[in-house]
Order: C-alpha cells, then structure tokens, then sequence
C-alpha cells in the first residue's frame, strides 16, 4: 500500500487566492495532482490550512482532507500532518500546483526510495526537489518535530539529518518524463498562462531549470 501527501499550501502573495484551486483548462490545478497520484498510489491525503469545506466540496469523496496540526507557515507542518495520517511504510509528497506530474516518474521514486530514508530528484546544479519525493515516514516524522520544536521550518535542514537518502538525477528522471514537466509548477499569472501552452500537444519542449538550493 502507498500513499501520496498533496499539500495546497494556504494563500499565493503571488496569486493572491490559494493556488490549489486556480482554474486551469476548467478544472482546479490540485485536481491535476490527485488524478496522476491516483494512478500511484492507494491512499491520497490533501493537507489544508483552512477552507476544509470548500476542499470537501470539490476534492473526490475517496481523498482524506485533514487541516495543518500546527499555524506556522511551513511545508513541514504540511508533511508532518499528512505522514501522522499515513499508514504506510513509504509516503511521495506532492506540491498542488504542478499539473503535469508523470506517473511513470513517480512509480520511478518508490522504487528508489525501497531501502532508504527518502528518494529526492536532483538537478545538476545541486538544487533538490524535496516536494516531489517519497520518505520513510517513521523516520522522518521524529526529525520534523524536532525540527519545528527548534523552529528551523526549511525542508532541507531536516533532510540533512536523514542517514540514507538517495538522490535520484534529474537525467535519470528524463527516462520517464523527457521534458521534466513534472516540477514545473504554478507561482504566478505567468505560469499559468505557460501551462496553458503546454497544454498544446504541438508544444515540442518546454525548458525547464533549476538553479539554487531550497
């Protein structure tokens, strides 16, 4: 059995609205996310910060809704609520705003992750994809309380204390998404009006960089 944690993250500064439910080709974008990790996994639990009525409302009835544990504004809170709710060994987190997610890519990560303590995608450039990775939940459910007891709210200082992680390159990951489409996501109107684009089947590439670390 395995499990997806799709966090939505709360208001956009950049959007101005919650991106998880800004409409793309006439469907919310955390739709995108739900229908592909349906494809992996068995159980899918969407991580809010508030309008749990209005996620109950448009989400699928088979999806777990469960509300942030803690009001501090950190992915963390997000994963550490979803991995208490998960009861699987191995659990992939998703962002909500990346509508092009590829299955084959995720079904890749489980298989790394067999073993280890996570599986995150990394680019050449050493930047690292964190929201779009598997975790041992056991383990990294102690290392996140402490993190936020300590209140260090970034995802990498947690991921430096796991012991046996395997970085999974981004040219491996070319095998099963040959545009990397999978980590473009939605931050602003401009990328919005991208995926609209993309959505072309005669779009023949789409760059797509990362150049720092999170």
């Amino acid at each position: 059995m395995k499990t997806a944690i799709i966090l939505t993250g709360g208001k956009s500064s950049r959007l101005g609205k919650d991106k998880a439910l800004l409409n793309l080709r006439g469907k919310p974008l955390i739709i995108y996310v739900i229908n592909v990790a349906l494809e992996v996994v068995d159980k899918v639990i969407v991580v809010v910060k508030d309008k749990e009525e209005v996620y109950k409302n448009l989400l699928p009835k088979n999806i777990t809704i469960v509300k942030d544990i803690f009001n501090i504004q950190s992915p963390l809170v997000g994963m550490l609520t979803g991995m208490k709710m998960a009861s699987t060994d191995y659990s992939l987190v998703l962002p909500c705003d990346s509508p092009f997610i590829n299955t084959d890519l995720l079904k890749h990560l489980f298989k790394c992750a067999n073993g280890f303590d996570a599986a995150i995608p990394k680019w050449p450039s050493g930047y690292i994809e964190p929201l779009h990775s598997v975790y041992k939940v056991n383990t990294i459910i102690p290392l996140i309380e402490d993190a936020l007891k300590k209140e260090e709210l970034k995802i990498s200082k947690v991921i430096s204390k796991l012991k046996n992680v395997i970085y999974v390159p981004i040219e491996e990951l070319k095998k099963y998404d040959s545009k990397l489409l999978s980590f473009f996501n939605i931050n602003k109107l401009e990328d919005l009006k991208a995926a609209e684009i993309i959505f072309n089947p005669f779009i023949a590439s789409f760059p797509i960089k990362k150049t720092k670390n999170k």
